[in-house]
């Protein structure tokens, strides 16, 4: 709340230097989804997401002033959230140009899939969002030529990914149960799982993030290189189990699992590439992550090991759009690969890789859109399928329905099946002003 109330005095104070043009837009937005039979909630509210969105852009010669704030109040977890989204000054000439602010980066040619993008953070606390992107305050200096862009980024200010740890978030038995069961002296006790402080880095100059974005524009195919220095995002975490004295069997047994975390540093170099070839555009998009903390099993750290071990990364995907007339499709395979021994991790395949597929038409003038959406793990052969049909009743309303569907695999249920109880059917309304 302090950060959107400094953000609207500067605006005020701003906006008698840049009255010459100025932009205000937004929508009010509502979405209602219930869990579908398939799920052991049948029945029961999963989605009741209600909000309003507002942008305002000034304008004078080349400088432009942008905030974004939003309004939201959640049915499910009886939360109402007001939110600065984006809050930047932005400077543009014909060979360089300056942002500074709290600003949106998106990196990488990938869809739904983040390769390159995943260094900076997402919006984790749920799988129902269109957008997930959160904005970091950062620096972002560029400079621009008739066929290249370099933007190079400061970003002194951490930010991780929002968690979905709180008690009333559906994801968390999903991720975390809240209880576990453990054997100990003959015995199956079932005790608490407490999830306390992730600790974040301190707010020290030499704890600032940096990057750095190189693109060039060629007649066959445009080229970006990627380099990053930071954090990890997403906290390593760290058990330790709790104990107290029973007085009937005359020693210490657990009594809890407390977990903590902390975000560790990584370094990324990586790349992307598209060539557009008509109505076809192929996509290429890769990232090393040399060294990176990777989370250690639960049973590993239980049993005295570390709770990260530091491993090389290799992510990567290879894309390929096609969009004939009223029809958008739209196809991706993608691996995750960390060679070497992996028993302590907290990750069950060395390669790991899946694919994705997104098939959309429009009807009626475009009024009308049918799309489906489906991404399946090869590994253990779970996916997730999303159905959607959206009306634009008037170039300013728009209503959708749809599902969210997790299947497991045949033996395992895998990265996306261990959501199969959250399988959602949802109706959507939106007003753009």
């Amino acid at each position: 709340m302090k950060k959107m109330l400094s953000a609207a005095i500067s605006l005020i104070l701003i906006s008698g230097v840049f009255a010459q043009d100025y932009k205000f837009s937004g929508n009010i937005s509502s979405m209602w989804g219930i869990y579908i039979p398939t799920s052991e909630k049948s029945g029961e509210l999963s989605i009741g997401d209600t909000d309003l969105t507002a942008s305002i852009e000034l304008y004078k010669g080349n400088g432009t002033v942008f905030a974004q704030g939003k309004v939201e109040y959640d049915a499910v977890m009886k939360k109402f959230t007001p939110e600065l989204c984006e809050a930047y000054f932005d400077y543009t000439s014909s060979f360089w140009g300056i942002r500074i602010g709290s600003q949106k980066i998106v990196w990488g040619k990938a869809d739904e899939i983040d390769i390159t993008n995943s260094v900076f953070p997402s919006d984790s606390t749920s799988l129902f969002l269109d957008d997930d992107t959160l904005a970091v305050n950062a620096a972002r200096l560029s400079f621009t030529g008739s066929i290249f862009t370099v933007d190079t980024y400061w970003v002194p200010l951490f930010r991780g990914n929002k968690l979905p740890f709180d008690d009333d978030n559906p994801l968390r038995d999903a991720l975390i149960p809240k209880t576990a069961k453990i054997s100990t002296a003959g015995n199956e006790l079932i005790i608490p799982v407490g999830i306390g402080q992730m600790n974040k880095p301190e707010c020290r100059i030499q704890n600032g993030e940096y990057g750095i974005k190189a693109s060039t524009y060629l007649p066959l195919c445009d080229i970006s290189v990627y380099g990053f220095y930071g954090f990890d995002k997403t906290p390593i975490l760290n058990y330790e189990m709790q104990t107290s004295f029973n007085n009937l069997i005359g020693m210490k047994v657990p009594s809890g699992i407390s977990i903590t975390g902390e975000y560790k540093r990584m370094t990324m170099i990586g790349f992307d590439a598209a060539f557009p070839m008509g109505s076809t555009v192929l996509r290429i998009e890769n990232a090393c992550f040399p060294q990176r903390y990777l989370q250690s099993s639960t049973e590993a750290i239980l049993s005295g090991g570390k709770n990260s071990i530091r491993k090389n990364q290799f992510m990567g995907l290879a894309g390929i759009d096609w969009m004939p007339s009223s029809w958008t499709l739209t196809a991706q395979y993608f691996y995750d690969v960390v060679p070497g021994e992996i028993s302590k991790l907290d990750r069950t395949h060395t390669f790991m890789h899946g694919g994705t597929v997104s098939i959309s038409r429009t009807f009626l003038q475009e009024t009308l859109e049918f799309s489906f959406g489906g991404v399946i793990a090869f590994n253990d052969f779970d996916s997730a399928i999303n159905l959607e049909a959206k009306y634009s009743a008037t170039d300013q309303l728009k209503i959708s329905a749809g599902s969210y569907n997790f299947l497991p695999g045949p033996t395992k249920d895998g990265t996306y099946g261990k959501f199969k109880d959250l399988c959602t059917a949802f109706i959507k309304v939106q007003y753009d002003f």
